[in-house]
């Protein structure tokens, strides 16, 4: 992941957010994706000494047309992702009544997955055989569904948190066996089309939810 965000001048972040916004699109059989991803709120220097929780929410909107390579697909998402970066400081709540999106208190307004990053630092791991599990416990999924990754020294290994009356326990261990598939098909060939990326089909049904976890 490393060597091809070199390559391609972008960070690890713009390639996963990438991989997932694809991976939706082969299941959902749509070209325009919205998936949310929190930013850190510390913008400004005066903020960096007090305690408390700075967070804000940008929705990432990206296209994964099927006749783009991934190449092109992946500057999309840095361009876009870097427009995102320089407005986070306009709050979410006011850009969803800007929108005037009608509100349903049990859904978010504008996107129904996460995509989380956690860059635990080199300092987080030993070495290179210590195991990184994200801590997404929970018995409450709040959005349909999230993928949270966390990097560390050597290694990444990501969490799906999912809605059990959306999804099987069996269909997302298949997520998480395509999103990989899909990180090694882009990392061994990035000019690759985006309909050229071939998943075996797969259907929504209700369930149990629980965190479904995986190392790559």
């Amino acid at each position: 992941m490393e060597k091809l965000a070199e390559d391609q001048g972008c960070t690890v972040y713009m390639i996963l957010l990438a991989t997932y916004s694809i991976l939706l699109s082969k299941y959902s059989g749509q070209e325009d994706v919205i998936v949310g991803t929190p930013i850190a709120g510390r913008t400004h220097a005066d903020l960096e000494a007090l305690l408390g929780m700075f967070v804000n929410t940008l929705a990432m909107r990206n296209y994964p047309a099927s006749e783009k390579t991934f190449e092109e697909f992946l500057s999309e998402v840095k361009k876009n992702a870097l427009q995102a970066y320089e407005n986070q400081d306009y709050p979410f709540e006011e850009l969803v009544e800007k929108l005037n999106i009608p509100r349903d208190r049990s859904r978010n307004p504008l996107f129904d997955t996460m995509f989380v990053l956690e860059n635990l630092g080199a300092e987080a791991q030993e070495d290179n055989t210590s195991s990184i599990a994200p801590d997404y416990q929970q018995t409450i999924a709040k959005f349909d569904l999230l993928l949270g990754i966390s990097v560390g020294k050597g290694q990444m290994s990501g969490a799906f948190q999912y809605c059990t009356r959306l999804f099987k326990k069996s269909m997302i261990d298949r997520l998480a066996k395509d999103y990989v598939q899909v990180l090694e098909d882009i990392s061994q060939e990035p000019s690759k089309k985006l309909k050229d990326i071939n998943l075996q089909p797969v259907s929504k049904s209700k369930s149990l939810a629980k965190s479904v976890e995986f190392v790559f």
